[in-house]
């Protein structure tokens, strides 16, 4: 994966920065955002992908990176992260995916978790 990375069979697509600029907030070609500032939570979403993509990968979409102190937070976070219980942390849907695997019926708390998510998607949707 390393390698893959590093050379130069993955690249960045006019098309993946245009798409890139939009789901942040920063706008984009035909963008409903195009001329609006930045929202806190495009920002916030910028920040983060920047933390997890290669930073090659980060110049090519034309992301702009944390500031210091973010990442001084984000580094702050990931030490308490891997801290935490793995219940306390996976998706309700990785556990419903382990029970289906192993024959079991998925928990109570995990149909709950899927029929509010399915729920909400669909309120948010208008489907």
């Amino acid at each position: 994966m390393g390698r893959m990375i590093d050379s130069d069979r993955i690249a960045v697509a006019p098309c993946a920065r245009e798409m890139a600029a939009f789901l942040f907030g920063r706008g984009g070609r035909g963008s409903f955002a195009a001329g609006r500032a930045q929202t806190p939570v495009g920002r916030l979403a910028e920040v983060l992908t920047c933390e997890l993509l290669p930073p090659r990968l980060v110049a090519e979409f034309g992301l702009r990176p944390a500031p210091r102190r973010a990442r001084a937070v984000l580094a702050a976070f990931r030490a308490i992260y891997r801290r935490l219980p793995r219940a306390t942390v996976a998706l309700p849907a990785f556990g419903a995916a382990l029970h289906r695997v192993t024959g079991e019926a998925p928990s109570r708390l995990a149909g709950f978790t899927e029929r509010a998510l399915e729920s909400l998607a669909q309120r948010a949707t208008g489907g």
